[in-house]
């Protein structure tokens, strides 16, 4: 009974990964060809009709968000040229995001980290390496929030919020000798201001805490959780693409009316 329910669960991860692969390769097609059918799809069923212009308001809003969040994330990183971009891409294919949420994790650290004082590389560099933890720790201790609340919980232990991270197995102990220790050096030896000094040591000692999580999201990528989390992002990607295709077709305006 156990081997056939094993068997069971192998196949639908099995499933859920081809349609994974299928539909990452077809949906901005499918997103062109919705937007490019839209006035014609709102025709045939009524324009106005309730049920489908609440359909289309909220690939819109979701379109929407990821422009508003790509807007910001520009604005984090100016400084960094294409290179903040090029950042972003890599993060989103090497864990599986969609483009918006990884913009979106950088954007919010890097924020924060420019809110420091942190230059604009300095800012990129040290996002870069709070997110790509955070999704690591998501992964490796199957975290609720996933790679987004890891990050979010990670961000808020270099503003000296520690009780979120111990979620992730991080233990932050400000009171510390070592800590304090190591806030001063830098101060001393790195010019660095106290709030940039805390949030180094934080992410220092984060990172030096998780050896066992570091690159667990590359090894267990195909696990059920991984697999369904990634296709969860896959989802976010189609309904950004349909929400972009249908503001840019002719009935987008008349659809939510």
């Amino acid at each position: 009974m156990a081997t056939k329910g094993i068997k069971i669960v192998l196949q639908g991860v099995d499933k859920v990964s081809s349609i994974y692969d299928r539909v990452t390769k077809r949906s901005r097609q499918m997103a062109k060809n919705i937007g490019r059918h839209f006035k014609n799809l709102a025709a045939s069923f009524g324009v106005g009709t309730a049920g489908l212009g609440f359909l289309a308001a909220k690939f819109v809003k979701t379109a929407a968000d990821a422009e508003e969040t790509a807007n910001k994330f520009d604005v984090v990183f100016q400084s960094t040229g294409k290179l903040a971009g090029a950042v972003a891409n890599d993060l989103a294919k090497s864990f599986d995001l969609a483009d918006s949420t990884a913009k979106k994790m950088l954007g919010d650290t890097g924020d924060l980290l420019t809110g420091f004082g942190f230059a604009g590389e300095e800012a990129r560099e040290m996002s870069e390496k709070v997110n790509r933890l955070a999704i690591d720790l998501a992964s490796f201790t199957n975290y609720s929030g996933g790679a987004s609340g890891a990050s979010q919980a990670l961000t808020k232990l270099l503003l000296g919020e520690t009780e979120q991270a111990k979620s992730l197995g991080v233990v932050v102990r400000q009171g510390s000798q070592e800590y304090k220790d190591r806030v001063a050096a830098l101060q001393e030896n790195e010019g660095m201001t106290l709030l940039q000094a805390k949030a180094t040591t934080a992410l220092a000692m984060a990172t030096e805490q998780s050896k066992n999580a570091i690159g667990d999201y590359a090894r267990t990528s195909d696990s059920t959780a991984n697999t369904l989390k990634a296709f969860g992002q896959m989802i976010i990607t189609v309904k950004e693409q349909i929400g972009q295709a249908i503001i840019e077709s002719d009935g987008f305006q008349e659809a939510l009316l």
